[in-house]
């Protein structure tokens, strides 16, 4: 869907307690205050702007708009909020104090290509979600490849005379500025964190295929470019904003940690390797030894995949920080932290064009409520073309860590399909675990009704709309409406202390 002209550009951020935070790209004009209503009557804010924010090669100013409720407002409630500049009406919720009795639910996904995506599908399926969900999702956690830099790639050298900031500012205009996304992007309130397409596929090893990674100068500068622009538009969607892409969301009794394994990787080569920063290490593993619930963990790559290689590297490449968040699982699984119970850690992550759902056993512990370690999957909400064949799920590794990158870890740590309470329909036989359609991922919280436990976790998969049929293609065709969008394609219960 092409974009209009309009003044302003608005997406909103992570729910707060207490509001949100609100992203503007205008024309150099400071956003007016929103207006906001609760059960049809007007809300006193506070609202104050800071902006703006001006990138090389992109013609609007951002500015970042922080929305505070007064203090006695409920924790949790609904609130409409009216745009003065677009006259646009939102529905957004604030963040609950805990998981309300009913529960709530949010929504995940990664890896949308906005090139096969020109008739607004992924906006349709949301609202259909939003309408099939009970309890209205509270946000979207999108976990990578919100926009491709590197595909198509820019290969013309007049194109790369313009230099990384500008190639970058255009790519960015082209998926904001399209109506369709940022009206999925306004839906729901958004928690953004970035993969390999915010920067280059496999960043920060260069690529054949990329001319921008080939010469140091323009590589650098591309990089530094991507990362201005994910900070300035991505990043000030969540609750630091900032120059930091992780973050944690309370949920009690539920937490939820954000990582980002991807702006902060070194080179493969590099000595030593590392996935995340020293900073970041140390605020994950202190979110594990202070959880008094659940915790679920998101991540850019799944840790349930096969070792990569030149052409595309995987978190078991990093066999030293690969083997510390399996520690960090076990830790968890047997209740080393400050209270000395064990809880639950659920692995949420995209990347790799299947919606899945599989599991792991960790050896050496007989209790079944922490002995397996779940992995859910929604990717891609538009998948990248051109199709060559027809996509397949990606293989399952038989043990953690996989591949020969660690052969010395020991023991290893079985991998298993999810049977599901709904499978994967439809799906090619053997693979009940997995469907490669685009998709995204619901995850119900609610308390849970049986004690131990401490939260029933419903994870369920939706269909955008079926895959492509191979084709090869360069330019968004305008396509029929697909059939199928919104359709709930897989569900299982996870019973989590």
């Amino acid at each position: 869907m092409e974009a209009t002209q309009v003044q302003s550009w608005i997406v909103p951020g992570t729910p707060l307690a207490d509001g949100w935070h609100l992203w503007y790209a205008t024309d150099g004009v400071a956003p007016e205050p929103a207006r906001v209503l609760r059960g049809g009557l007007p809300v006193a804010i506070n609202w104050q702007v800071t902006g703006p924010i001006r990138l090389a090669g992109f013609d609007r100013s951002i500015y970042r708009a922080r929305l505070r409720l007064p203090a006695d407002e409920p924790r949790g409630a609904s609130y409409h909020i009216h745009i003065p500049e677009t006259g646009e009406q939102y529905q957004w919720s604030t963040l609950p104090a805990s998981l309300p009795p009913d529960g709530l639910s949010l929504l995940f996904g990664s890896c949308f290509w906005q090139q096969d995506d020109a008739e607004g599908e992924l906006l349709r399926a949301c609202q259909d979600i939003i309408k099939l969900e009970a309890s209205r999702p509270v946000f979207k956690l999108l976990l990578g490849d919100q926009i491709y830099l590197d595909w198509p790639p820019d290969v013309a050298p007049w194109r790369l005379q313009r230099g990384g900031y500008r190639l970058v500012g255009e790519r960015y205009q082209r998926y904001w500025g399209d109506d369709a996304y940022r009206a999925f992007l306004g839906l729901l309130p958004n928690l953004m964190a970035p993969d390999d397409h915010e920067f280059w596929n496999d960043y920060p090893e260069p690529q054949i295929q990329l001319p921008v990674t080939w010469q140091a100068g323009l590589r650098d500068e591309f990089a530094a470019a991507a990362h201005d622009y994910f900070h300035a538009f991505q990043g000030l969607l969540n609750p630091e904003g900032g120059e930091q892409a992780w973050t944690i969301v309370s949920l009690p009794p539920a937490s939820l940690f954000v990582a980002d394994t991807r702006s902060e990787r070194s080179h493969a080569d590099h000595q030593p390797p590392q996935v995340m920063s020293p900073a970041q290490w140390a605020a994950l593993e202190d979110w594990q030894h202070q959880l008094r619930g659940p915790g679920l963990l998101a991540i850019g790559q799944p840790l349930f995949q096969d070792d990569g290689d030149w052409r595309d590297h995987s978190l078991s490449n990093f066999p030293a920080e690969y083997r510390r968040l399996l520690a960090l699982l076990r830790r968890s699984a047997i209740g080393d932290n400050a209270h000395g119970e064990p809880h639950n850690i659920v692995l949420l992550t995209g990347d790799i064009h299947n919606a899945r759902s599989t599991c792991a056993t960790i050896p050496g512990i007989k209790d079944d409520d922490f002995k397996y370690v779940y992995e859910l999957v929604a990717s891609a909400s538009s998948a990248i073309g051109p199709y060559l064949t027809t996509p397949k799920p990606s293989a399952l590794p038989l043990f953690l860590p996989p591949g020969g990158a660690d052969s010395d870890f020991s023991p290893r740590w079985p991998v298993q399909a999810v049977k599901a309470t709904a499978p994967f329909d439809p799906v090619a036989p053997g693979n009940f675990y997995a469907d490669v359609d685009n998709n995204l991922g619901v995850l119900r919280l609610r308390p849970h009704p049986k004690q131990p436990y401490a939260v029933e976790l419903t994870h369920v998969s939706y269909r955008v709309r079926p895959y492509r049929k191979p084709y090869l293609e360069w330019r968004r065709a305008a396509r029929d409406t697909t059939v199928g969008a919104g359709r709930l394609i897989h569900s299982h219960v996870l019973n989590l202390r």
